[in-house]
């Protein structure tokens, strides 16, 4: 399901024991998602125009930090296109791993990065099949590592 796509995504991305910087503003499946890959959540405050953890927001959060966090997970409040851009650079200016919640956004997501984009595809979503998630990205490799990760180490050729 959804949750668990962002689990294997933090699970492929980010070192356990860590912590994850999340929006405060958001359902308990993905701070239960972060407390399963192994990491400690540490909830952020939002904009108050979009209601969604920004990179600026998250920058701001990270200088206050003993040290920085293994991973962020912004989440896509009501269904809003995820900024892909804006946290691509942020990814890429810090080394910190960014995972989407993008649960409810299946259908305004106009390009998918290199950083995995988590979509539930549960009855209640408007991509619904009754249950299931998916995850998106265009990095060959760690779309491998998810795959092993979900296919008890198996690639499928095996």
């Amino acid at each position: 399901n959804g949750t668990t796509a962002i689990e294997v995504a933090l699970r492929a991305l980010a070192e356990r024991g860590g912590t994850c910087l999340m929006p405060a503003f958001t359902f308990i499946a993905t701070a239960h998602a972060v407390l399963k890959a192994g990491l400690r959540p540490v909830l952020v405050d939002v904009d108050a125009g979009s209601m969604m953890l920004t990179p600026a927001i998250a920058r701001e959060a990270i200088a206050t930090l003993a040290e920085p966090p293994a991973a962020v997970v912004p989440v896509s409040a009501f269904g809003a296109p995820p900024d892909i851009q804006g946290w691509e650079a942020f990814q890429r200016e810090t080394g910190i791993a960014v995972v989407h919640d993008a649960a409810a956004a299946a259908t305004s997501i106009g390009t998918v990065g290199t950083a995995p984009v988590c979509l539930s595809l549960h009855a209640t979503k408007v991509l619904g099949i009754g249950e299931g998630g998916a995850i998106l990205t265009q990095d060959a490799g760690l779309a491998g590592r998810m795959t092993a990760i979900t296919g008890f180490g198996f690639m499928g050729h095996e």
